[in-house]
């Protein structure tokens, strides 16, 4: 976000703060009472994400009058204490944007966040983000630090120095909950991690049980995890972004709010594991919140890394090629918008459907895919989710792929395998795409037999390569030579050639 201190409105536009909000003309009904609600949430993480899905989540059960509780908000690293400073500057408020899509229409709302009471630098103040624990209204911790951020890392134990690693912050802090509250209902705590990893929960369980182990805490604590403290796997879906100048001067906001977020209509919050009385203190419908506790995540799971991360995955690629800048920008292109479809629809969608329990709802989740993909405000940059792109097809497009049973390969997978492939080739347009240097680099050794052995030997040998991908993509009938195929009139005409080549235009 621009610094206030550098625009030239800056000095017409005071910074925002509860005396500045108090005098604003819109304030919903139920403002005032918000700000007098007790903590009751232990929040890891301070950054954009949670501030525009939890936060946002948790001021609009609160407006509704479902739950009534704020957010106590820390940070998993020194780095973030910045950001917290920030939002102490705002008196703990900020602004979150809601704008682009929603069944067919544009949608553009501000609302003023309050859902959060306070700020703690744990590594500055580490007794009382500890003393935390000790306060039996505080029931639920949400945490969003990195994909390795909720995992073991082997640090030792000095309850009077912070540790470093969320895993072993959250084990100091449910031990001293365990010392203080005891084995009692009133120790009771859900912990619902938002990291975007598979069994989110039972990866940070297992970390917290490693650090308990490694530290020779007593056994009694360990038994009490078990009992009292509730791991709920989760998954979590809104696309969030730092505002643009343009998105601040334009119909802006009459204040300097400098830890504003923007973030699109769709939100999707799905909980599994998790006790009665989480259900019961956060009653989702009737805020209007699209969230829901449900016995598996998996399926929500599935449908979201198949269908929206696996069109991400196929469109950053050939979206590249095509010299196409944004996902927005391939939504208005002639070629790339019916090849995104035709993907969706005819190749991802019926396989999605076979695999989830209830298949209206993945075919409704398609639709919602294809509009957030259109949504006009958002800059998501291609070049950013093309990076990781030879791992992440393993995970988003190769399951599909390789789940197709028919006599020719899907085409609209196979022609995004195809970009992907000519995308890293070592005299390909994308050298400066980063991805694992391990897969990067087996990945480009087998490229080199083009030289020797031509390129559908080399095509061969790529996808033959269960390294790379988990499974053997060369025994898909016609696999091998249709992506040649496809390399050729990438490397030859471009994509407008390929597509118009090997794919009809529309489902």
């Amino acid at each position: 976000m621009t610094d206030a201190s550098t625009r030239a409105d800056a000095p017409q536009r005071p910074r925002l703060s509860l005396h500045v909000a108090r005098a604003l003309p819109d304030l919903p009904a139920g403002f005032a009472d918000t700000l007098q609600l007790p903590v009751r949430v232990l929040q890891i993480g301070e950054g954009i994400f949670l501030r525009a899905f939890v936060d946002w989540i948790i001021h609009r059960m609160n407006l509704a009058g479902v739950f009534h509780g704020r957010v106590v908000m820390t940070a998993p690293r020194p780095t973030g204490a910045a950001n917290l400073q920030r939002l102490r500057a705002q008196d703990h408020l900020f602004t979150v944007t809601v704008q682009g899509r929603r069944d067919g229409q544009v949608v553009q709302t501000r609302e003023l966040v309050t859902s959060v009471a306070d700020t703690v630098d744990a590594h500055a103040h580490w007794d009382r983000f500890l003393r935390l624990a000790e306060d039996p209204r505080v029931q639920v911790v949400v945490s969003n630090t990195t994909e390795m951020g909720i995992r073991y890392t082997p640090e030792a134990f000095d309850e009077r120095r912070p540790a470093m690693s969320y895993p072993a912050k959250l084990t100091a802090w449910l031990y001293r909950r365990w010392r203080v509250l005891g084995d009692t209902e009133a120790a009771e705590v859900s912990i619902l991690p938002c990291e975007l990893v598979d069994g989110n929960g039972q990866v940070l369980r297992e970390a917290v049980a490693q650090h308990a182990r490694r530290w020779g805490l007593p056994n009694s604590f360990s038994d009490w995890l078990g009992r009292r403290a509730f791991f709920c796997n989760t998954l979590v879906d809104r696309i969030v972004t730092r505002p643009r100048q343009e998105d601040e001067e334009v119909g802006g906001l009459p204040y300097v709010d400098e830890m504003a977020v923007c973030a699109e209509p769709f939100h999707l919050w799905v909980i599994a594991g998790a006790p009665a009385w989480l259900k019961a203190l956060w009653s989702f419908d009737r805020a209007g919140v699209n969230a829901a506790f449900v016995n598996d995540v998996a399926p929500y799971s599935l449908q979201k890394v198949r269908l929206l991360n696996g069109a991400h995955t196929a469109m950053a690629a050939l979206g590249l090629l095509a010299g196409v800048r944004t996902v927005r920008d391939v939504m208005d292109h002639p070629l790339l918008e019916p090849y995104v479809r035709r993907l969706v629809h005819v190749e991802i969608l019926p396989v999605v459907r076979s695999l989830v329990p209830v298949p209206a709802e993945a075919e409704r989740f398609a639709e919602d895919v294809l509009e957030r993909f259109r949504n006009p405000f958002l800059e998501h940059e291609l070049r950013s989710i093309a990076n990781g792109g030879l791992t992440k097809a393993r995970h988003r497009l190769v399951p599909t792929l390789a789940g197709v049973s028919r006599s020719e390969p899907p085409r609209a997978i196979a022609l995004a395998m195809a970009a992907l492939l000519w995308l890293h080739h070592p005299a390909g347009p994308g050298r400066d795409i980063a991805d694992d240097p391990e897969t990067l680099a087996r990945f480009q050794q087998l490229w080199r037999v083009e030289a020797s052995e031509g390129l559908e030997s080399a095509v061969f040998r790529i996808l033959s390569s269960e390294p790379l991908w988990g499974c053997d993509l060369a025994t898909i009938p016609g696999m091998v030579r249709t992506v040649t195929g496809m390399i050729q009139d990438l490397r030859s005409g471009g994509v407008p050639a390929a597509v118009r080549r090997w794919l009809p235009l529309a489902p």
